[in-house]
C-alpha cells in the first residue's frame, strides 16, 4: 500500500508542477493559460446554452473529475485492506506504473517545450508584423523550406530524403517601400530569436532604379498623350463647329446665349472623351494581363509579383473616365470659344 501510495503521490505532484508552470497557482489566477480543449467544447452549439453549460459544469467537471480522481486512489485503498503478501503481480504493477510515470513526464516536458516554442514564433510573428514598413509576413516552417527548396533545386531526385531539421523556421517580409529596406532590416535585427537575415539590397536597388526610370517615362508618356488628346478633340471640335459658324453667327443674333449655344458641342465632347476612355480601358485590361502573364511564365522574372487587374480595375476605371471627361470636356469648350465671338 506504501508503494502504490507513493506512485500515486509520484502522479499527482507530476500534474501539480504542470499546473503550476502554466501560472495557475500565482496570486493573480485570471491570468493563467487555459487549456485550448476547453474554447473548443464552449463553442459546441449545445453547451452554448447557459442551463446545459451549468449542467455540464456540475457532472463533469465538479463530479466526474472527483469521482476520477477517487478511482485513481481505489488500488492503494484496497491494497491497504489486503491481507494478501506483497507478489510478483504487485511489482509487475508497480513497474508498470513507473514506467507510465515516466513516460507522461517525458510527453508533458515535450509538449511543454512544443508550446513554448509555438508561443515564441507567434510573438515573432506579432512583432515583425508591427514592423512599419512591412505589408505582410509570412512564417515558413522548416518543413515548408524543405519542400521549397527539393522542388525548385532537385532535378535528379537527389534531396528528396532531406531532414526538416538541417532547415530553420523563417520568416518572409514584403515591404511596403523597397527604399527602407536598410532601415527595415535593422530593425528586425533588433527582434529576439532573429539569427540570420536575408535582404538582397543590390537587387532591390535595381528594381528602384528601373522603377524610377518607368515613371520618369510614364509620366512623360501621359502628358505627351494628354497633349494630343486635348489637340485632338479640340481639332474634331473646331471642324464641327466651322461647319456651323453660320448657324452658330445666327443664333447669336436672334438673342441665343453662349451657353446654349455651347452645351452640344460640350456634351459632343463628353462622348467623344467617354468613348475614349472605354476604348482605353479595355487596352490597358489586355496589355496588362499579357505582360503578366508573360512574366508569370517567365523563369527569370520570377521575382517580380505582379498585382492582379482585378484588384485595381475600379481605381483605374474613375482616374480613365475623369481624365477623358475632363479633357473631351476641355477641348470643347477651347474649340468652340472662338467661333463664340459674333
Amino acid at each position: 500500500s506504501v508503494l502504490f501510495a507513493l506512485i500515486v503521490t509520484a502522479w499527482g505532484l507530476r500534474l501539480t508542477f504542470n499546473f503550476a508552470r502554466k501560472g495557475a497557482y500565482s496570486w493573480k489566477f485570471w491570468t493563467g493559460v487555459e487549456d485550448y480543449r476547453w474554447a473548443i467544447v464552449r463553442s459546441s452549439s449545445i453547451l452554448r446554452y447557459r442551463p446545459l453549460w451549468m449542467l455540464f459544469d456540475l457532472f463533469f467537471i465538479s463530479i466526474y473529475q472527483n469521482l476520477l480522481v477517487l478511482a485513481i486512489c481505489l488500488p492503494a485503498l484496497a491494497c491497504m485492506g489486503s491481507a494478501v503478501p506483497f507478489g510478483w503481480v504487485d511489482i509487475l504493477a508497480a513497474v508498470c506504473a513507473v514506467g507510465f510515470l515516466v513516460l507522461e513526464t517525458v510527453a508533458d516536458e515535450q509538449q511543454w517545450r512544443f508550446h513554448q516554442n509555438k508561443k515564441r514564433l507567434l510573438e515573432q510573428h506579432k512583432q515583425l508584423e508591427r514592423l512599419p514598413n512591412v505589408a505582410d509576413c509570412t512564417f515558413v516552417s522548416r518543413e515548408e523550406a524543405r519542400d521549397t527548396y527539393v522542388e525548385q533545386y532537385d532535378e535528379d531526385d537527389l534531396y528528396s530524403d532531406l531532414d526538416p531539421e538541417i532547415f530553420r523556421h523563417r520568416y518572409v517580409l514584403h515591404l511596403k517601400e523597397l527604399d527602407q529596406m536598410k532601415t527595415t532590416v535593422q530593425a528586425v535585427e533588433e527582434v529576439e530569436g532573429i539569427v540570420k537575415i536575408r535582404a538582397d539590397e543590390d537587387i532591390s536597388n535595381g528594381f528602384l532604379t528601373v522603377r524610377n526610370i518607368a515613371g520618369v517615362i510614364s509620366i512623360t508618356l501621359i502628358a505627351i498623350l494628354l497633349i494630343v488628346s486635348v489637340f485632338i478633340i479640340s481639332n474634331t471640335i473646331k471642324l464641327t463647329t466651322f461647319d456651323r459658324k453660320d448657324e452658330i453667327a445666327i443664333m447669336k443674333m436672334v438673342g441665343a446665349t453662349d451657353g446654349f449655344i455651347r452645351w452640344p458641342f460640350v456634351y459632343e465632347g463628353l462622348l467623344l472623351g467617354l468613348i475614349s476612355a472605354v476604348v482605353a480601358f479595355v487596352l490597358q485590361w489586355v496589355l496588362y494581363r499579357a505582360i503578366a502573364q508573360g512574366i508569370e511564365n517567365s523563369d527569370t522574372l520570377q521575382l517580380l509579383r505582379i498585382v492582379p487587374f482585378e484588384q485595381i480595375y475600379l481605381p483605374v476605371a474613375v482616374a480613365f473616365g475623369v481624365v477623358g471627361i475632363l479633357v473631351g470636356v476641355g477641348g470643347s469648350l477651347t474649340a468652340i470659344r472662338k467661333f463664340l465671338r459674333v
